[in-house]
Formats: C-alpha cells, sequence, structure tokens
C-alpha cells in the first residue's frame, strides 16, 4: 500500500516538473515595453493630449513628433532596464531635457510626459513589472527639475590646443574643410603627436559639435558635414604618419548593430595601425551575425566596440555573448569604450576592458596581450 500510494505521486511529482520545465518564461518588462513600444508612445500621447489641450496648436505634425519622442524616452527606458542601471535613465533624461530645451520646449512638457508614461505603464503592466519600472521613471521625475538646460563648453581655454581645437571647429562649422586639414597638418608639422592630435583637437572638437547641436545652435546638416569633413582629415593625417614595423596583434574594429557613431573607433584603428598592429576597421553598424562570422575567420586578438547610445547596449550584449559561445572566438578579448560605456558595464556585460579615451585605448590593447 505505502508504495501503491507513492506511486501516483511520484509520477505527480514529475509531470509538474515536465510541465515546469516547459512553461513559457515570463518576459520581462523591458522586453513587454519594447514589443508595445508604437501602442505604448500612441497611448501616451493621447493622455498627454487629453489632458493639456495648450498642446492642440503644434498640430497633427507636432503630435506625430510627440509620439516619436515618446517612443525614444521609452527605447531609453528598455536599454536601463535591460542594464539594470537607474542612473543611465537618468543620465537620458538629462541629455534630453538640454536638447529640448534648445528646440523651445519648456521641461514641464517633458516632465508632463514622463508622468503620462508612468500612468499607462501602470495601467498595462503586472504589478512585479510596474514596481521595477516606477524606480527608474520616478528617479527622473525627481532629478529633472534640478538638472541644467545648459551645458558648458567640451573647448575650455585653459585645455591643451585649445586654439587649434577651436580653429579647427570654426572651420568646419563655416564648411570649410581646407582650412579644417590645414590646422591638423600644421599641428603635426610643428611636432604635435597623432595622440595629442586626436585628443586633445579631432575628439573635444567632435564633443563640442555635439553639445551645440544638442543645444540647438546648430543644425543635424551641419553635424553630418563635420563628421564626413573630420573623416577626410583622419585619411590627410593618416597619411603623413610613419608605420612601425608589423607585428601579430591582430584587432578588429566595429560599432555594433545600429550604433553609427565611429570617428573614435576609427581614430584608435588608425594609432594601433601606425603602431604595426594588423586592424581591420568593420566601422559602424556591424551585423551581429557578420560580425561574428569575421571574427572568427580573421582570427582575431581583441575586438573592439564602440557604443555611443544607450539603447544600443542589448546589441553590445548580444555581440559578446555571441563570441563568448563561438568555439572559434575562444580566447578573443573585448574592448569597449564609447559614451554608454563604462567599468561598470565593462563587467555587467562580460567585456574584458573599457577604455575611457583614445590614448587609454591603445596602452588598454596592448596589456591585453601582455
Amino acid at each position: 500500500m505505502p508504495a501503491t500510494r507513492r506511486g501516483p505521486l511520484l509520477f505527480m511529482s514529475l509531470a509538474i516538473g515536465e510541465a515546469s520545465r516547459n512553461k513559457t518564461p515570463t518576459p520581462s518588462a523591458a522586453a513587454i515595453i519594447a514589443e508595445q513600444m508604437q501602442a505604448l508612445a500612441a497611448a501616451v500621447v493621447e493622455r498627454h493630449y487629453r489632458t493639456s489641450r495648450s498642446l492642440d496648436r503644434f498640430g497633427v505634425k507636432g503630435r506625430a513628433r510627440c509620439v516619436e519622442d515618446t517612443e525614444y524616452h521609452l527605447s531609453f527606458l528598455v536599454a536601463a532596464l535591460d542594464s539594470q542601471s537607474i542612473k543611465q535613465f537618468v543620465d537620458y533624461c538629462a541629455w534630453a531635457k538640454v536638447l529640448l530645451h534648445g528646440r523651445g520646449i519648456d521641461v514641464a512638457h517633458f516632465i508632463g510626459s514622463l508622468r503620462h508614461l508612468r500612468s499607462v505603464l501602470k495601467s498595462k503592466l503586472l504589478t512585479t513589472h510596474f514596481t521595477e519600472v516606477s524606480k527608474y521613471l520616478d528617479a527622473a521625475l525627481k532629478a529633472l527639475p534640478e538638472l541644467p538646460t545648459e551645458l558648458p563648453t567640451r573647448i575650455p581655454a585653459q585645455s591643451p590646443f585649445s586654439a587649434e581645437a577651436n580653429s579647427y571647429l570654426n572651420a568646419l562649422l563655416r564648411f570649410d574643410r581646407q582650412t579644417a586639414v590645414d590646422v591638423v597638418l600644421k599641428a603635426s608639422s610643428a611636432g604635435v603627436t597623432v595622440k595629442q592630435i586626436y585628443d586633445n583637437i579631432i575628439t573635444p572638437v567632435q564633443h563640442e559639435i555635439g553639445r551645440l547641436w544638442q543645444l540647438g545652435k546648430i543644425t543635424v546638416l551641419h553635424e553630418h558635414y563635420c563628421t564626413a569633413a573630420t573623416e577626410i582629415v583622419l585619411a590627410e593625417l593618416f597619411r603623413q604618419l610613419v608605420q612601425r614595423p608589423p607585428r601579430e596583434s591582430r584587432l578588429i574594429a566595429l560599432c555594433v548593430e545600429g550604433e553609427r557613431h565611429c570617428i573614435a573607433l576609427k581614430m584608435l584603428a588608425d594609432l594601433l595601425t601606425v603602431e604595426g598592429w594588423q586592424v581591420r576597421y568593420v566601422g559602424a553598424d556591424a551585423p551581429t551575425s557578420s560580425a561574428i562570422r569575421f571574427i572568427a575567420q580573421e582570427n582575431a586578438h581583441i575586438v573592439a566596440v564602440s557604443v555611443t547610445f544607450a539603447k544600443n547596449l542589448s546589441a553590445l550584449q548580444a555581440l559578446i555573448d555571441e563570441i563568448r559561445a563561438h568555439p572559434a572566438c575562444a580566447g578573443v578579448k573585448v574592448l569597449i569604450g564609447g559614451r554608454a560605456t563604462s567599468n561598470d558595464l565593462c563587467k555587467r556585460v562580460g567585456a574584458d576592458a573599457y577604455a575611457e579615451s583614445i590614448g587609454d585605448a591603445v596602452e588598454i590593447a596592448s596589456r591585453l596581450l601582455a
């Protein structure tokens, strides 16, 4: 009899265990928001317009733009949730506040949008999911009133080679590429090293261009021209460099899928090439599956990856996970950099090292292979 009783119980226990294993995991809050992003954004804007009739003056186009902006807020919220970083979302809101202020949009509208976003998510998400998400939104709402609406220049007068950097910047803003090239080549002829030019002229100017766009003081056209001109300046400078004897060190430089900002990565590739490294510069928006095949094919020692926007961090995680899982990529080191990265993120995503600047990246890459 005891054995007979245990039989059905054992069978039921096994069946329950099997069902538990086969049960589809509950999606995360980030996954749910990402899946419903367009519908959520539309619901937030509908609620915002219903409670703030003054928004009607922006018309149909203004309403469509509000939906786009809300989707952008949601994409960065998803990225922060994936990274488990409340600070990441607050930093995004700080950036957005400056951007919106530069375009004449009062911070009250941004705060109102986030409050309506909070209300919509509360009505759409499970309680456990909303409890998690609300921490991010509440932190941003608490911080926003005190966050600045202006940003200091990225080329302070006391910084090294600030005169050259400002001359280079002003030439670009005048759409005068040749003068910009001349500024850089003159500095090089005067004995300024390539690393100094990258660290003290080109990099701060690129950051300043981003700041000016964020403040609404230059257009997207300006920004695109400056980036394209800088790529030509880098090519002109590279032609004048003397390369050291080749080494066996092999590095692939790429931006993750969806990431298009690659000037800093190109500078790193050039500096390592001059040092004798065998560098394969892939550049912007590298599809993960293709990148993995290329890394395996090239027998890379290091993959240098750049991420500027936090919304692309999920692509970084996917790339690193694929590298770690691929047998042909065993032993490959991953070096990350870019505005969206940090030492803390490096540990979370399983990278081998983080570089804060181009100069640091060159030294760190060498240490990784020591």
